[in-house]
């Protein structure tokens, strides 16, 4: 039987992917500002990658295609990695042990994190911060937080948080 029970993954931020400006754009007042932007995909690394048509899509919308097309790939590789130190955890286990264990890591995680919350009296408790507006200047923005804690639950609220800038 095939089924997807794992997968692997990274994130990073690149360099440049195209956009107004190399890097964070502070300017930015709507996604495609941001640069190239990339769907969901499946890729096939013979095809697409390594010099593939998606491979040169992305190289041209790069300033330095070399450096972020090295990060890339270093990216890729994670990944790859991380693929093939699953499938040896799952040939070497099997797939219904390694499963339960992941099932058991995540009640395991769950536990701890009720524990820790029962450990905070019962009781909402608020908090209020600044981040900066859009540009130089703007009015800072605030983050409103209101925490309720009920027993081994947290509800968070931040319905009182200024509205989000573009």
């Amino acid at each position: 039987e095939e089924r997807l029970v794992a997968w692997s993954g990274t994130i990073c931020h690149h360099l440049d992917m195209g956009g107004g400006i190399a890097g964070a754009n502070a300017n930015a007042t709507e996604l495609f500002h941001e640069g190239i932007i990339f769907p969901t995909m499946k890729l096939d690394a013979d095809k697409d990658l390594n010099g593939g048509p998606f491979e040169q899509i992305l190289a041209a919308n790069l300033r330095l295609p070399e450096a972020v097309l090295g990060d890339f790939r270093a990216q890729q590789s994670a990944a790859l990695r991380g693929r093939s130190l699953l499938l040896g955890v799952f040939e070497r286990y099997g797939a219904a042990l390694v499963t339960r264990c992941m099932d058991a890591m995540l009640q395991h995680a769950e536990a701890v994190m009720r524990a820790t919350i029962s450990s905070i009296p019962d009781g909402t408790y608020t908090a209020t911060d600044t981040v900066d507006g859009k540009f130089l200047g703007d009015p800072l923005l605030s983050v409103r937080l209101s925490v309720e804690i009920k027993g081994s639950e947290a509800i968070i609220d931040l319905t009182e948080t200024d509205p989000q800038v573009s």
